[in-house]
């Protein structure tokens, strides 16, 4: 089995360490004495499904690329139209609106490279979807 791509290996570390920020994330909630429940900590189910070449996982990691574009717009907009007012570990502070949008515009452009990878055909021959090369007849 060849090795998987550099690209494709660092959005498996992308959403392995997703998965683990959501499991600190509710960890962190039960020393509070809080209960949550954080569907981030199944990304890192996603990305060792990546690495064991399985085609849902790639399914999976698409649809949650996906949806993180969407939430980043609609964060990103939030973020330009509400004061900028956060809370930080428990502390309130005020942050500039820009930089929430600028965030927003980051966390953006880093799942559009996600897609870009995942989506590409070398890529997906990794999972043993077909490998379509332009016809030189058309």
């Amino acid at each position: 089995m060849n090795p998987l791509p550099t690209s494709l290996r660092v959005v498996v570390i992308l959403f392995i360490i997703s998965g683990v920020m959501a499991a600190i994330d509710i960890v962190l909630a039960l020393f509070n004495h809080r209960i949550t429940f954080n569907l981030g900590v199944l990304t890192i189910f996603i990305g060792i499904g990546l690495l064991g070449r399985n085609p849902r996982s790639l399914s999976w990691a698409l649809f949650v690329t996906w949806l993180e574009l969407a939430f980043t717009v609609v964060l990103g907009i939030l973020f330009l139209i509400t004061p900028g007012t956060i809370q930080f570990f428990g502390r309130k502070g005020v942050a500039p609106v820009g930089l929430g949008f600028v965030l927003s515009a980051v966390m953006f452009a880093l799942a559009y490279w996600q897609l870009k990878i995942l989506t590409n055909p070398q890529i997906r021959a990794v999972f043993g979807e077909e490998l379509i090369s332009p016809s030189p007849n058309n």
